[in-house]
């Protein structure tokens, strides 16, 4: 499975809304679903700086983490359709239309979409005291511990909460969902068996910690 991060318009600006002045004429919004320092933040950064530069106009980021991106979302679509407002959304977008009953949005008709912004896999990782090196022996030590396969993920509904349980089913393995931040999950939890599939831009300032034991690849 892999994760797509997406910059996406206020649907107005498809219809060229912004007038007959010369667009940008004003600093631009970048609505960030998530908090500071993660994946989607550090590629809406990365490209909000490429677009200050090319624009002539300033990006101004706005974090609006929470609800699994509906928060950042939802502010996205009411904001005034003049094309000075943008916001970057990853496959959750797309999961809240599955999940959630009552959104506050249209998630395809509120939005235009600008561009894939970045793709990324999800990896398995584990504490250091799990005793396996592969995905083989993850699978069986799970069966042979039934009730001791935990596994965390960016949130209820994230992304990572499905493809944990995907992954939990196909390979028929009990398991208890942890709704926690993935860096605290897999650093505190001692000799528990716990694993996460996470967005690889996160990777490199977690595996310097001592704590972390990535899978090696060995399937």
């Amino acid at each position: 499975m892999r994760r797509q991060v997406w910059l996406g318009l206020v649907a107005a600006l498809a219809t060229g809304v912004a007038g007959a002045q010369p667009y940008p004429s004003k600093p631009i919004r970048m609505i960030i679903p998530a908090g500071a320092g993660g994946g989607v933040d550090t590629v809406g950064r990365v490209i909000g700086q490429r677009l200050t530069e090319a624009l002539g106009q300033p990006v101004v980021f706005d974090n609006r983490p929470g609800a699994g991106t509906m928060i950042g979302s939802e502010l996205t679509a009411k904001s005034p359709p003049d094309g000075y407002t943008v916001l970057m959304v990853t496959n959750s977008h797309a999961i809240n239309a599955s999940l959630q009953r009552n959104l506050k949005y249209d998630p395809v008709k509120d939005f235009a979409e600008v561009t894939r912004a970045a793709i990324s896999p999800y990896l398995l990782l584990v504490h250091p005291s799990v005793p396996v090196t592969n995905v083989k022996d993850l699978v069986a030590l799970a069966k042979r511990r039934p009730g001791d396969l935990f596994y965390g993920s960016a949130g209820n509904g994230s992304a990572t909460h499905l493809a944990g349980a995907l992954f939990t089913s196909l390979a028929a393995v009990p398991r208890t969902f942890v709704n926690s931040g993935v860096g605290y999950i897999v650093a505190e939890t001692g000799w528990f068996l716990f694993f996460i599939l996470c967005f690889v831009l996160a990777l490199p300032g977690m595996l310097m910690l001592p704590k972390i034991a990535p899978w090696n690849g060995n399937r």
